[in-house]
C-alpha cells in the first residue's frame, strides 16, 4: 500500500487567522448586532388587557407557542389586537413551529 501524505487541512476546515488577535484565545471585537436584532419585543396596553388564560379560553398563539404572539396582541401597525380562539379544546392541531 502506498502511504499519501495527508495533512491535517484535508480533514478539517481551518478558520482564517483574523477572527483572532496575537493573543492566545482572545477574539477581536465582535460586530455589531443588526437592527433587527435589536428590536424590542411588543406589548403594551392591549397586550396586558387581553388576558385570556383568566377566562378559561385557549387561543392557537399560546398553544403552538407563536414568536409573533406580543406583535398581534399589541395591536402591531394596524393598532387592532387579534386572538384565534380555539373553541374545540386546548389541543392545537397546527403544525406550526
Amino acid at each position: 500500500m502506498a502511504a499519501e501524505s495527508s495533512s491535517l487541512t484535508d480533514f478539517v476546515d481551518l478558520q482564517s487567522s483574523d477572527s483572532y488577535s496575537v493573543e492566545v484565545g482572545t477574539k477581536k471585537k465582535p460586530l455589531p448586532k443588526p437592527k433587527w436584532m435589536r428590536e424590542s419585543i411588543p406589548g403594551g396596553d392591549k397586550f396586558v388587557q387581553i388576558k385570556l388564560r383568566e377566562l378559561k379560553l385557549h387561543i392557537v398563539c399560546e398553544e403552538a407557542k407563536c414568536p409573533n404572539l406580543g406583535e398581534c396582541w399589541s395591536g402591531g401597525k394596524t393598532g387592532t389586537a387579534t386572538a384565534t380562539i380555539m373553541i374545540l379544546g386546548y389541543t392545537c392541531t397546527h403544525g406550526c413551529k
